[in-house]
């Protein structure tokens, strides 16, 4: 099961997460990642998804633009 949460309170859902023995998510992205421009929950978690793909790339996923 993964946990699946950016923003304020990431650190303590990712402690909760590790007592739980789940995966915490992160959601930063290959723009994030280049710039070192992201929070703790982007960037500090178990697995980072979306790591390989450019912010744009993640819009696109997210709008009617995909195939």
């Amino acid at each position: 099961m993964c946990v699946w949460v950016g923003g304020d309170c990431s650190h303590t859902i990712s402690q909760i997460a590790n007592k739980l023995r789940y995966l915490f998510a992160g959601t930063a992205n290959k723009s994030e990642l280049l710039m070192r421009y992201f929070t703790y929950g982007d960037g500090g978690a178990d697995i980072l998804p979306l790591s390989n793909l450019y912010k744009t790339e993640v819009r696109r996923l997210n709008s009617s633009e995909f195939p």
